[in-house]
């Protein structure tokens, strides 16, 4: 399941941000707290969006995402900042549901 996310995913994100850290060997350069990701997600001047994906309620992965304006394009389009699926659950189409889900969203706004 793909699904939004909420402030009360916060704390999950948060671990999957850190497991995305460590796997790409910068958890040592991590500044952002939790309290900061949710303000950043869901405060009242949100910077980007989450989506969740889950396996029998368990989360396996989520993408960030933030709309940007493309000058030449002249009309928003959709920055994926980070993509990120648990080892354990890769090779099986997470990876790609996430970002079909991203391009849809996308497609929906009517994004360049």
């Amino acid at each position: 399941t793909i699904r939004w996310t909420t402030r009360r995913d916060t704390p999950v994100l948060y671990q999957l941000m850190l497991e995305l850290a460590e796997y790409e060997k910068l958890l040592d350069t991590v500044k952002l707290s939790q309290e900061a990701l949710g303000e950043a997600l869901f405060g009242p001047q949100s910077l980007m969006e989450a989506i969740l994906a889950e396996r029998a309620g368990m989360p396996i992965g989520f993408a960030f995402f933030y709309p940007v304006f493309p000058t030449f394009l002249g009309k928003p389009g959709m920055y994926l900042e980070d993509i990120f699926v648990r080892p354990s659950e890769r090779g099986q189409g997470v990876g790609k549901a996430l970002l079909a889900t991203v391009g849809r969203i996308a497609y929906e706004r009517g994004y360049g």
